[in-house]
């Protein structure tokens, strides 16, 4: 077992995508429905936080470094490096935002990006997997109850992938754009919820368990629960991993006024000594 301490208390809502940028020395992260982005410079130790005009919930830089993808209320858009100027991508009409938001999201190896779109009250099977390119855009996992959590091992060939309501981890096999044959290697169990997700250099993956103050590392080859990192929130969100570190996001949300008397640091972001390195996140191309 591991213990999380307290990194930045940013009193989030809902804290989530964490995003560690290894070149640059830089966190991100966000609050979903604070409407908020945050940016750690390690090298200078300044956090900048930036308000944006609605919800966010994805963010991945551009690997030309010229600004970020961002998944929003309302679509998937590109932004410069302050968060000024948004340009929308042409979503398909199937995805329906009249109803439903982005969620969680990564890029994949080639560079595209793999979003969730869900329900905006969390209807089961009205969430979607779409995979975004700047000349393509397509449906690739439907029905999905709340799409969370996303990577890629090292080989390149599998895909992992949470649906938050069944509290399940699924691999699926991966080639450039499709995935195929889906299984599941871990269910969390009652009360419990898969949130984000990490995997490190040994491809092992690190889940968050909203509901259960845990992030948890598993053998996904073996469905094993390896270890533990223990989160002083009853809400961890999502998780980035650095070097020997991970950093943690949590959720203030729904919870009683009795709950954050006694985890007041509920919306902030932790930090765990691991020891173990993050595999480095893929970068949007388009």
């Amino acid at each position: 077992m591991i213990k999380a301490t307290v990194f930045a208390d940013t009193k989030c809502i809902l804290g989530e995508g964490s995003w560690y940028d290894g070149k640059n020395g830089k966190l991100y992260w966000l609050d979903i429905f604070g409407c908020k982005v945050f940016v750690h410079d390690f090298a200078s130790g300044e956090r900048k936080e930036y308000q944006l005009d609605q919800l966010v919930t994805t963010i991945v830089p551009k690997e030309d470094g010229t600004g970020f993808v961002l998944g929003m209320r309302d679509g998937v858009y590109m932004t410069d490096n302050e968060f000024k100027t948004f340009k929308p991508f042409p979503m398909p009409a199937d995805a329906n935002f009249a109803v439903r938001r982005c969620n969680d999201g990564k890029c994949a190896p080639d560079g595209k990006l793999w979003i969730g779109v869900m329900d905006l009250n969390g209807a089961v099977g009205q969430g979607d997997q779409y995979v975004v390119g700047d000349s393509e855009i397509y449906k690739e996992i439907p029905g999905i109850d709340v799409p969370n959590g996303i990577v890629w091992n090292k080989a390149q060939d599998t895909m992992y992938f949470n649906d938050t309501l069944k509290a399940q981890v699924y691999a699926y096999d991966y080639a450039p754009g499709h995935v195929c044959n889906q299984r599941v290697i871990f269910e969390a169990g009652p009360g419990v919820y898969t949130d984000g997700m990490a995997i490190d250099e040994d491809d092992n993956v690190w889940v968050c368990l909203h509901g259960g103050a845990k992030v948890i590392k598993i053998d996904p080859r073996k469905g094993e629960l390896l270890d533990y990192i223990d989160v002083p929130c009853p809400q961890p969100t999502s998780v980035a991993l650095a070097d020997g570190k991970a950093y943690i996001t949590t959720a203030a949300e729904n919870l009683t006024a009795e709950q954050l008397a006694k985890y007041p640091y509920s919306g902030g972001v932790f930090v765990a000594e691991t020891g173990v390195k993050g595999a480095a996140p893929f970068r949007y191309k388009g």
